[in-house]
């Protein structure tokens, strides 16, 4: 009888082994299902509820056990509270999600949103950093759109040597690849950066190809914009005919609320130093009405000074007072707004990559221990021992990157 049992026990033992991976198995790959089923949930909602998309990214978060998913919702929290205005919070999550793929093409996409986070704050420093951190992991047309967003950030920094540099390039290849939206792009935005070196006519130059460039997707909204800075140059020489008729050009081809709103009060500044105080007051009130749906910076806010002079004009001294306590808290406001976000921003982002030199110590003690196990366990375990040295060698690698990246985070704060 004891022969017996012994006999069958194995058996069974197999058997129930197998019972028990294959419903572990059905499990993970049940959580793998719903993680992935309520990201996609939460990617929906983006446009329509942000609070709700926030609920069901959260909970993929829970219950998701592989990286790709866990990256994903990473990504869709660090939307979403960038949306929501939360910077901070914002890059925690980016910085998250970089960590489940440091060097791969797959954080592309975040790197940018970080550098236009910290571009939008003026942390032109942090900002380069990313952007260059995704143009090693482009090609083709994305590509291009990096040498943009690296031009654009030197460029408000005021390195305009090194934009025009980035802006050739990119000018240079849409060319050769025929990306005529870049290329109309890369044309508005060394327009731009001719205009703030002080060259209005060369600036004028890049801006009338942007018009010429008929072919282009999305003529109309890149031809609005080159107006609109055909104007703008214009109206900084005191050629206020001439700027006029630019913004009015502008203005029948902008769709963007931002867009409409900066080409009505510039139009309206026009007419108010020409003197037409009518003209005048049809646009900037066109502007007014505008104010509010869509994140404004100080030039914006340029319309308050604008209405308070129309006021004091037609001898309303208290609506030009209104109009002018009006100015000063809006700017007041937006300044202390932004050193907020940018005191959060550079800790969360300190503190992200800490947070990874951290890990990757931990990581160390961990594979020494392993290792010392495998030696003690079969000391000529050859395919051990070269299992072994791969994940030394590549957690090395991971850790030489994340000190390096580490430095270049302080240095750069």
């Amino acid at each position: 009888m004891n022969s017996l049992k012994f006999k069958y026990y194995p058996p069974i033992l197999s058997k129930l082994c197998l019972v028990i991976i294959l419903a572990l198995s059905s499990c993970e790959s049940e959580e793998v299902q719903e993680a992935t089923e309520l990201n996609a949930t939460a990617k929906s909602l983006l446009k329509t509820d942000l609070s709700q998309a926030k609920v069901y990214a959260f909970s993929a978060l829970e219950v998701a056990n592989n990286k790709a998913d866990r990256f994903e919702s990473y990504f869709i929290l660090g939307y979403i509270e960038n949306e929501l205005g939360n910077l901070g919070t914002s890059i925690s999550h980016y910085m998250e999600a970089i960590e489940l793929y440091p060097d791969e093409q797959k954080s592309v996409s975040i790197r940018k949103n970080l550098g236009q986070i910290f571009q939008k704050l003026g942390n032109y420093d942090l900002a380069i950093y990313h952007f260059l951190q995704g143009f090693e992991h482009t090609r083709n047309e994305k590509r291009v759109e990096f040498m943009l967003y690296l031009g654009k950030a030197y460029m408000w920094n005021e390195d305009f040597h090194t934009a025009g540099e980035y802006f050739h390039l990119a000018i240079t290849e849409a060319k050769e690849n025929s990306y005529l939206k870049l290329l109309a792009s890369s044309y508005n935005l060394e327009g731009l950066r001719n205009k703030k070196a002080g060259d209005l006519d060369k600036a004028r130059e890049y801006y009338q190809l942007v018009v010429d460039l008929k072919d282009a997707p999305s003529y109309e909204m890149r031809a609005g914009i080159a107006y609109h800075n055909l104007g703008d140059s214009y109206l900084i020489e005191g050629d206020l005919n001439s700027a006029k008729e630019y913004f009015k050009s502008a203005l029948k081809l902008r769709e963007r609320k931002s867009a409409k709103y900066i080409t009505n009060m510039d139009l309206g500044e026009c007419y108010l130093k020409l003197g037409e105080y009518s003209e005048a007051e049809l646009y900037l009130n066109e502007a007014k009405e505008l104010y509010g749906s869509f994140t404004a910076d100080p030039d914006d806010m340029k319309l308050f000074q604008h209405l308070m002079i129309l006021s004091q004009v037609k001898g309303n001294t208290d609506k030009a007072l209104e109009y002018s306590n009006k100015f000063n808290s809006e700017m007041s406001s937006y300044y202390e707004t932004r050193d907020k976000h940018l005191q959060a921003t550079s800790i969360a982002a300190v503190k992200s990559f800490a947070n990874l030199y951290e890990e990757g110590l931990s990581n160390k003690k961990v594979i020494k221990k392993t290792v010392y196990s495998i030696w003690a366990i079969a000391a000529g375990g050859v395919l051990s021992l070269v299992l072994m040295v791969m994940l030394w060698l590549r957690f090395v690698k991971r850790r030489s990157k994340m000190q390096y990246e580490l430095m270049e985070l302080i240095e750069g704060l």
